[in-house]
């Protein structure tokens, strides 16, 4: 068995369907790959929805994305595992573009571009941000960590860097919105890349009204604290960490009074530096509107929302202890 698209869902029963069919429809060889359903404890009707396919349907009663995840893994067969969200759609030649991505022995994790189901503003600047961006790069390209709503992993890698952490050592903390990138660190450090190939391609019902965003954003701020209080560090966890932005933001408004010369440079070098990135979003992603004239703006805003938040949880949390 080459593939196994591990499904796993909590109360989505309005969502399966969809996803199903799209999975079962692949053009790819049918006793190459098999579809797995892991449900969460749903209180719906998912395990009846998701129990008239002809697929692998299983229940983990321990709530959590992680060790839904570790279930599936346990109970499939493939040599390469899918992990798929269950609101989204895969394209027909999904599995045929990803054999090609993990031809490549070097490959231990990757997957595809990830286009808005719900098109707004918001689900396309989620395609250019640095901070929650979903991959639409136009060319294949390494990546450093890859989200987990179409993550796929070999088998054997899995067996060297360990499965999805469900819990850090002592047993109490759970990792929220930050398994993928953690998971993504061990499959780096036991010596594999992770490819993002465009050719793999899916619709994602992924954030489209800022209200959601600004929520991610709050939640995201969250799981990076736990990552780096666990020694579980990425390099976004230490920008945010040392809040280089407001540290930076802070020595340019000191500067507006005391030495006006440097925060014109400041501010000069800041601006070039948004529209630098932008520039190269565009060069990577072909998205000219969400590149030039929103990402410059909700980049700024991302990053104080997050430092903000990651400050006051430590500081509501250190109250407390």
């Amino acid at each position: 068995m080459k593939f196994s698209l591990i499904i796993c869902g909590y109360n989505e029963q309005e969502n399966l369907d969809s996803c199903i069919e799209s999975c079962l429809v692949q053009d790819y060889p049918k006793d190459q790959y098999e579809i797995v359903y892991v449900d969460n404890d749903s209180t719906d009707n998912s395990l009846k929805v998701a129990s008239k396919y002809p697929i692998k349907v299983l229940t983990e009663k321990r709530r959590g994305l992680s060790e839904a995840r570790n279930c599936g893994i346990i109970n499939s067969s493939g040599a390469i595992l899918v992990f798929l969200d269950v609101d989204l759609k895969l394209d027909k030649d999904y599995l045929k573009y990803h054999e090609e991505t993990f031809r490549n022995p070097n490959v231990g994790a990757g997957g595809g571009m990830v286009m808005p189901m719900i098109k707004t503003w918001v689900s396309d600047y989620l395609g250019v941000s640095l901070f929650e961006g979903y991959p639409r790069y136009l060319k294949t390209r390494k990546v450093q960590t890859y989200p987990g709503c179409n993550l796929t992993i070999r088998r054997a890698v899995l067996e060297e860097s360990g499965y999805f952490l469900e819990k850090f050592e002592n047993g109490s903390i759970e990792i929220p919105r930050s398994e993928d990138k953690e998971i993504c660190q061990r499959v780096r450090k036991v010596g594999y890349l992770i490819q993002y190939n465009p050719q793999a391609k899916l619709l994602h019902k992924n954030r489209s009204e800022f209200g959601e965003l600004f929520r991610v954003w709050i939640k995201g701020a969250r799981s990076r604290n736990f990552l780096i209080k666990n020694n579980k560090k990425d390099p976004f966890s230490l920008l945010f960490k040392y809040n280089i932005p407001l540290i930076g933001l802070a020595f340019l408004l000191v500067s507006i009074f005391i030495a006006p010369f440097i925060s014109n440079v400041l501010l000069i070098s800041y601006i070039v530096a948004v529209f630098g990135l932008s520039a190269k979003s565009f060069i990577e992603t072909g998205m000219f509107f969400e590149s030039f004239l929103v990402k410059p703006w909700m980049d700024t805003l991302s990053l104080v929302t997050i430092n903000t938040a990651m400050i006051s949880y430590r500081y509501f949390q250190n109250e407390h202890e």
